[in-house]
């Protein structure tokens, strides 16, 4: 066996070194990209669930004023039966 020099034993320690932190900085970017993932399928469920609400609350004041939807400008609801007169 031959015995390395001090150079060479500093170059492959360092080496040794830069592979851990290498394979430690991947590791942690896995890590954040499960949890973006597992925060994105959360976000997009809360998304639905808000359609499906706002669906819901559509439905609601279709049934209690009539066929229509809201001018999201005025935050009024544009009933379709009064629109159609309006244009006669």
């Amino acid at each position: 066996m031959i015995k390395l020099s001090k150079e060479e034993l500093d170059y492959v320690i360092s080496l040794s070194m830069e592979y851990k932190k290498i394979h430690s900085d991947i590791k942690d970017i896995e890590n954040l990209m499960k949890e973006f993932s597992e925060k994105a399928k959360a976000l997009i469920n809360d998304l639905e669930s808000k359609r499906s609400e706002e669906k819901k609350f559509l439905l609601g004041l279709e049934d209690k004023y009539g066929e229509g939807h809201i001018d999201v400008f005025s935050l009024s609801w544009k009933s379709k039966k009064i629109e159609q007169e309006s244009e006669n």
